[in-house]
């Protein structure tokens, strides 16, 4: 019982120690610069994003412009071993003489 009424007394007197303490007034300004590191992050973060965003755009134009040039010059080959394989085919079955491009005939 005692050591109940002690610890009661205890939290009396801290609940009170705690009604007695003055609130204490914040910096006015300090929204003020809360707001002006916002939106100086908020500015250096898009200055990031762009910069990502052009470097990102720059790296795709190459990678396409690589992938092309590829495929035209495999494009290129192909077609030239195409056209040695029809020629070789029709120099078997005797069609040397005549044209051997049937789609693109005037």
């Amino acid at each position: 019982m005692k050591t109940d009424l002690n610890i009661e007394n205890e939290v009396q007197k801290t609940l009170g120690a705690l009604e007695n303490i003055k609130r204490v007034d914040g910096n006015p300004f300090l929204f003020t610069r809360i707001k002006a590191q916002l939106e100086k992050d908020r500015q250096i973060n898009a200055k990031k994003t762009l910069q990502f965003s052009n470097v990102l755009s720059w790296s795709m134009m190459v990678l396409l412009l690589t992938i092309n040039i590829i495929a035209i010059t495999d494009n290129l080959k192909t077609e030239t071993s195409q056209d040695s394989l029809i020629e070789s085919i029709a120099s078997d079955f005797g069609f040397q003489d005549q044209e051997t491009d049937y789609l693109n005939q005037n």
